[in-house]
């Protein structure tokens, strides 16, 4: 929470390592602090990054609401997310 108050523009851009296979179990983990510990202050965005064998990778954004960019952001993120699946 520090770390978003301290600088109204940070995002976080998280991707869940897959080599384990542990991929969603990490993206549960995430799900879970971020709904505990979310006070309505922050935006969450979850995409899959997909290669060229067809795994998948969960990706998530962090956003605060008072970002004053917030809304380019998030535009650029389901953008990139979209650009990785063609």
């Amino acid at each position: 929470m520090d770390f978003y108050f301290k600088k109204s523009s940070a995002i976080s851009v998280y991707i869940c390592e897959s080599a384990d296979g542990k991929e969603l179990a990490r993206k549960r983990k995430f799900d879970q602090w971020f709904q505990e510990y979310n006070d309505d202050t922050f935006v969450k965005v979850d995409k899959n990054l997909i290669d060229k064998d067809n795994n998948k990778f969960p990706v998530s954004l962090i956003i605060s609401k008072l970002n004053p960019y917030e809304a380019q952001i998030f535009k650029a993120f389901v953008r990139l997310s979209l650009n990785n699946q063609k």
